[in-house]
């Protein structure tokens, strides 16, 4: 307002907490903003010269005012649902119970996903610490099917959901891994009767500091 009219700031903050308007500046604003001058020094009648109280804004009033980019953002459903990084949790009823915005640049751009593919889950446990720690949401990609090596994933053992390292093998097995030592390798064998089922990938996680 104060390059559109030529009033210094410090006189409108003024005229915000009631100071009185000289008639000068009161024009300098009215025809700046486009709204009738009898209008914005006395409130009576209509506000715009049309007669109707809201129209399109004049086109160097509208210049002046930063607009906001289009919003990118994404909501990624969090599930009432618990990935074991410790002893297997007992099996879990998982159902969206929020949307949690993200951003749709991060999603896209920094992570390289698909937000149609992601949820959220809670880590409970401690045998994945210290890269993944006990109450921490883990962002997950349902979409993979090919293992990475190196990468944490969500799977389901027995109807219970586990944070863990994978590594395949070349005689078939499976090792599944904790990055907490006091929690030993577990390998699967092609005839265990337990299926490995691989839910995700975790991409990011959301925590407190130690």
């Amino acid at each position: 307002m104060a390059k559109l009219t030529g009033i210094p700031q410090s006189t409108l903050s003024g005229y915000l907490t009631g100071g009185e308007m000289k008639l000068s500046n009161t024009t300098a604003i009215a025809a700046a903003t486009g709204v009738r001058l009898e209008w914005l020094a006395t409130g009576a009648g209509p506000m715009l010269p049309d007669g109707t109280g809201f129209a399109e804004e004049p086109a160097a009033f509208a210049a002046a005012i930063p607009r906001p980019a289009p919003s990118d953002d994404v909501l990624i459903s969090r599930y009432d649902a618990r990935a074991a990084a410790g002893l297997v949790a007992t099996e879990n009823t998982s159902y969206p119970v929020e949307k949690v915005l993200f951003s749709g640049d991060f999603i896209r751009n920094k992570l390289r996903r698909k937000p149609e593919h992601l949820a959220l889950i809670e880590c409970a446990g401690d045998s994945m610490e210290p890269t993944l720690l006990n109450g921490d949401e883990l962002l997950v990609d349902t979409s993979p099917t090919n293992i990475r090596h190196g990468s944490i994933y969500i799977l389901r053992v027995g109807g219970a959901l586990m944070a863990k390292r994978i590594q395949p093998r070349l005689d078939g097995t499976v090792m599944i891994l904790s990055d907490n030592p006091r929690y030993p390798p577990e390998v699967l064998t092609p005839s265990d009767a337990t299926p490995l089922d691989v839910v995700g990938e975790v991409l990011w996680r959301s925590g407190t500091l130690r």
